[in-house]
């Protein structure tokens, strides 16, 4: 059962950074699956909300919190949208 209000992974498991080994298997791998699950049950801007929440986002978890932002979208265009809203929120610089 997926919690209720789960932790985003950078604050979950600090140690461990995005990409690394442990978020590909094991507990991390099923940490992941489980917070997917959970944060697509909300409306983008209830996710906006939670990653503003949880800021300052680390930049190595950026691709991925736009990622997270753009579900169930996938498309060039979406993530792009997906970026500017974290832009707008001030939660990454736009370096384009």
């Amino acid at each position: 059962m997926v919690s209720k209000k789960m932790q985003p992974p950078w604050i979950e498991s600090s140690s461990h950074p995005a990409g690394h080994i442990y978020w590909r298997m094991g507990a991390g791998e099923a940490y992941l699956q489980d917070f997917v699950e959970w944060i697509s049950a909300s409306s983008q801007e209830e996710r906006l909300d939670y990653l503003s929440d949880h800021s300052p986002l680390p930049a190595q978890w950026v691709l991925w919190a736009v990622d997270i932002l753009a579900l169930p979208e996938t498309e060039e265009t979406a993530l792009d949208a997906a970026f500017a809203a974290l832009v707008t929120r001030g939660l990454v610089a736009d370096e384009t």
